[in-house]
């Protein structure tokens, strides 16, 4: 009975890594210019129904127009009104 105890509780963690796979190569792709931490610890926080301040940097290029990705910004619920500061050369 022990025995096949064991053979459960290895195909349940062998399960669990191959679900874990599955979402690591998603945060990869779908965001590949982010820590895949930052991403998995942003998923813990939403799921602790708590809310948390964060503060987020977007690089543009120089002279790229910021005001749709504000826009965008301003649009989330969540976010209280951006600073922009323009990038300086």
């Amino acid at each position: 009975m022990d025995e096949i105890r064991k053979i459960h509780e290895m195909s349940e963690v062998e399960d669990v890594v191959n679900k874990f796979n599955i979402l690591d190569n998603a945060v990869k792709n779908v965001f590949s210019k982010v820590d895949p931490l930052l991403v998995v610890s942003l998923i813990f926080d939403r799921n602790a129904n708590e809310k948390h301040i964060y503060t987020v940097e977007a690089i543009l290029k120089f002279g790229e127009d910021i005001k749709p990705f504000a826009r965008r910004l301003s649009k989330t619920r969540e976010w209280h009104q951006p600073f922009i500061y323009p990038a300086q050369r």
